[in-house]
């Protein structure tokens, strides 16, 4: 959902805005380590195989934009600011890292009207 105002009749000159977004994200993964190996001092073993994982999570903030110039010539310029809670995750030789953590996002265009 966005709000968003003109500067100047009908945007004349612009706009600015804010909103809040969301996304949803499912992916698949695993992780074969053919021909990786792991050291510890003299000791040497095989990565062990992850079977194939799906995780889903769910991203949510805010976000922030402004577009100005005049007839032709445009310059738009924003920020987005996620939260993302990844989930839990297996990893070789470690128990399960939960992750999660914020994204920024900065934007800045340049339009050109012809």
């Amino acid at each position: 959902m966005v709000f968003s105002r003109p500067f100047g009749d009908d945007g004349e000159y612009g706009s600015g805005g804010f909103g809040l977004v969301g996304a949803w994200t499912s992916s698949k993964y695993g992780f074969d380590p053919e021909g990786l190996y792991r050291r510890w001092g003299d000791t040497v073993a095989v990565l062990e195989r992850l079977p194939d994982q799906e995780s889903s999570f769910f991203s949510y903030g805010a976000v922030g934009f402004v577009r100005f110039g005049y007839k032709h010539v445009w310059c738009m310029t924003g920020i987005t600011v996620l939260y993302q809670d990844y989930g839990s995750y297996k990893v070789p030789s470690r128990d399960p890292v939960e992750l999660s953590g914020f994204a920024i996002l900065p934007t800045i265009g340049l339009e050109f009207r012809i």
